[in-house]
């Protein structure tokens, strides 16, 4: 079966009469999924465009971690349908509002695999919709227009692009001057949850700032020996208070998850020691 790989792209334009803002006349607003074609365990990404062809500042509010205010529907290749799934807005955040003034534009990507695993090869549907709250009230009646059905089709997994990203991201999150950007390529290796990742996020956790609690996080989702075996040292040899803290949290969790007696053992000598 094949799939076609033909990017469809939801163009909100918006005229004076439809909207009753005279001053918006050619104010754009592009949802999509990218990119349309993926192996198992490759990130994927809701992506947002807006350009203000306006007279004036278009607010919009996407929600905590300009994220939240997302909702996506997944319908999988044997036809079960998940969702409503959106982001939390509990805990520590940053603001999602954001102001596009005329003729300017503003892009926003987010995590789509962070909300939905696609574990599976096939055919999925996906469903992405802005909530009626990221509008201000005189702007309402785009809700009802911010949406996008798109197919993306995931292929085997593929151990050598798996890696190569990896690797890319690991560095990302090192090296990028800004924390957003280092959060964004450590949140993207860290919902692979794929084994070929374990390497670059022990690195991660070993040699990032800011991100070591997201790149433990990102081992604990892989559960294998290794990714333990990483967590359990960086749990001894941590020097960084706040990080052994929330490493004892999640080995305590994966002591209740993990079966094998070894594993076990091993996670609960670390607890004991500590």
């Amino acid at each position: 079966m094949r799939f076609s790989n033909r990017i469809v792209n939801l163009m909100i334009v918006l005229s004076g009469c439809q909207m009753g803002i005279a001053q918006r006349p050619n104010t754009t607003m592009t949802l999509d999924v990218a990119p349309r074609e993926i192996s198992v365990h490759e990130p994927v990404y809701i992506a947002l465009e807006v350009r203000n062809g306006g007279s004036s500042d278009l607010h919009l509010d996407l929600g905590a971690n300009k994220e939240a205010n997302f909702i996506v529907f997944v319908t999988d290749p044997n036809g079960r349908t998940t969702g409503p799934l959106r982001e939390s807005s509990e805990g520590l955040s940053q603001i999602g509002k954001v102001t596009v003034s005329p003729s300017d534009t503003f892009r926003s990507k987010m995590l789509l695999s962070k909300l939905y695993p696609f574990m599976e090869e096939g055919a999925y549907s996906v469903e992405v919709r802005l909530d009626s709250s990221a509008f201000d009230a005189s702007e309402s009646s785009l809700a009802k227009q911010a949406t996008s059905k798109v197919t993306l089709t995931v292929l085997p997994r593929s151990p050598q692009k798996l890696q190569k990203m990896a690797q890319e991201l690991s560095e990302e999150a090192i090296q990028a001057n800004s924390y957003v950007t280092r959060l964004q390529a450590i949140s993207a290796l860290a919902y692979m949850r794929d084994p070929v990742a374990v390497p670059y996020l022990k690195r991660v956790l070993q040699e990032g700032q800011q991100i070591q609690i997201e790149a433990a996080q990102g081992l604990a989702r892989i559960e294998n020996p290794e990714a333990i075996d990483a967590l359990v040292a960086a749990e001894t040899t941590t020097t960084n208070t706040e990080l052994r803290g929330q490493l004892k949290i999640i080995l305590r969790d994966l002591l209740n998850k993990v079966q094998e007696s070894d594993t076990r053992a091993k996670i609960a000598a670390a607890l004991q020691r500590s």
